[in-house]
């Protein structure tokens, strides 16, 4: 067990080496340090308590809130107040400057955090757990070194799965490193860990100082009543029809109302598709845009459905509290199929009809 968790904290070291320059040089240091005080700990705990670590993938790797608590006593760390610190973005998830505190990837995802946020780590010792808040957005500063492929579909050759394409707002597109055309080759660690077939759509992140670190971040997870991303000979038809067929009825109208949609960015213009289909318009919002925009996106809409499981907590509170404000009428729903969407709308604008 020992030897496993080294083997990891040794990618990550060799990922922060990947990333020095000049400028982080200080930076990069105290993370080196903080792994080899890590290492030091690990070989000092009892096995029965490294069985727990492994169980619940306490690693990078970790798709839970759980993290074992680590005492670091560091100097010079950057806080706005005591207890918050500015969030470091790696390969997956990120960790809090100063501190010896990962986050995991999913709660990158689910709070939409970009490199320099700042966050607030709070322990609850009965569950042996972390739980964050996004106190404050920083400046938007993306990490340089890191890169990432969202929506990147896989592919079999010979005995490999890879990523060569993406999907940009439903287009299949090639994937370019310094414009020049590439081909990542997914690992099998990863292959495993999310039994990635071909067929699947991927979010994966490499350094730019060397590609070979790509690793997947995320695999997106299809309804069982919405067809599963077809091999990628599917997408290289153009007049292939969409994965999902529209097959509800024309009947129901939206009345040229304009509707906005927030989450599920890849959907974007299916949803735009159905709800034209339907004489409405549509908007579209991720969540994560700053309060101003957002506010006058609700603002222009005479209905809002927030797609809870695609979008950060952040973004759908924002959201909510703009609807009251300029009472818009406003609903969410959990499934991203066509059929969930128009029958939230078509209620939405229904019961605000009524209430009229």
């Amino acid at each position: 067990m020992k030897t496993i968790l080294l083997e990891k904290i040794k990618e990550e070291m060799a990922e922060s080496i990947a990333t020095i320059s000049f400028e982080n040089i200080k930076e990069s240091e105290q993370q080196i340090s903080d792994y080899l005080q890590l290492v030091t700990l690990i070989d000092k705990l009892p096995l029965r308590f490294l069985d727990s670590l492994i169980l619940n993938k306490i690693e990078d790797k970790m798709e839970s809130h759980e993290l074992p608590i680590v005492e670091s006593e560091v100097e010079d760390t950057e806080q706005v107040e005591e207890g918050v610190y500015k969030f470091n973005r790696k390969l997956r998830g990120g960790h809090l400057e100063g501190t010896n505190i990962l986050v995991p990837e999913s709660i990158t995802r689910q709070l939409i955090l970009d490199h320099g946020d700042i966050i607030k780590p709070s322990y609850n010792p009965h569950t042996e757990r972390y739980y964050f808040e996004l106190i404050k957005k920083g400046n938007r500063v993306v990490n340089p070194e890191r890169q990432q492929v969202s929506y990147g579909i896989v592919e079999k050759e010979s005995s490999m799965l890879l990523v060569s394409t993406y999907l940009d707002n439903g287009s299949k597109r090639l994937v370019k490193v310094d414009e020049n055309l590439h081909t990542f080759i997914l690992n099998q660690d990863d292959i495993l860990e999310f039994s990635i077939e071909p067929g699947d759509i991927v979010d994966i992140a490499y350094y730019s100082s060397n590609v070979k670190t790509v690793r997947v971040i995320y695999k997106y997870h299809i309804e069982e009543h919405e067809n599963r991303p077809m091999p990628s000979t599917f997408y290289k038809t153009s007049n292939k029809k969409s994965c999902e067929e529209d097959d509800l009825t024309d009947s129901i109208t939206f009345d040229n109302k304009t509707v906005l949609v927030v989450g599920c960015e890849p959907r974007q213009t299916t949803y735009q598709t159905a709800i034209e289909k339907r004489n409405g318009s549509m908007v579209w919002a991720s969540g994560n845009e700053s309060l101003d925009r957002l506010e006058r996106l609700v603002m222009k809409a005479d209905a809002v459905v927030m797609i809870t499981t695609h979008m950060s907590h952040y973004g759908s509170k924002s959201t909510v509290k703009f609807c009251k404000e300029h009472n818009i009428p406003f609903t969410s729903i959990e499934s991203r199929g066509i059929k969930s969407l128009v029958d939230a709308i078509t209620n939405t604008l229904t019961h605000e009809k009524e209430s009229a």
